[in-house]
């Protein structure tokens, strides 16, 4: 485990789901041992892990989207390996379906991302969007 040190696990019997980084790993009899450290674990997953492919991470960091020209500032509320959930302030050029650039420099992502939906945001002005990531730099 030279490059790869963050795994995502589920646990069923705990229903328990997270982050873990992995401390050391060893092979014994064909058999691959390692050793887990938990990090941002949910208990009682069971639902919510049948209903998701991967976990989500609770963040709350900041990033642009780029569509066309113009480019909006987003604040990441969560973050799987397959896409994010974003609030924005300003939102009338976005809808679902549209295709944009995404710079996360925060965890380092550079990626192109295709709207799933969007609702408007509850608690104040903007909107909220899930985007899925088709290629990540």
């Amino acid at each position: 485990m030279q490059e790869i040190s963050v795994a995502e696990i589920y646990v069923k019997e705990l229903m328990l789901s997270g982050e873990v980084d992995i401390a050391w790993v060893d092979s014994e009899e064909g058999r691959i041992i390692m050793g887990l450290e938990f990090r941002d674990v949910i208990y009682n997953a069971h639902k919510l892990w049948r209903k998701r492919r991967f976990y989500r991470k609770a963040v709350n960091e900041k990033g642009r989207l780029i569509i066309d020209d113009a480019i909006l500032d987003f604040t990441c509320r969560d973050l799987s390996a397959d896409g994010m959930q974003l609030h924005l302030q300003n939102a009338e050029t976005v809808d679902a379906g549209f295709v944009v650039k995404l710079v996360y420099e925060t965890r380092g992502i550079k990626a192109l991302a295709k709207v799933i939906w969007k609702n408007s945001d509850t608690e104040g002005a903007g909107a909220v969007i899930g985007i899925r990531f088709l290629i990540i730099e």
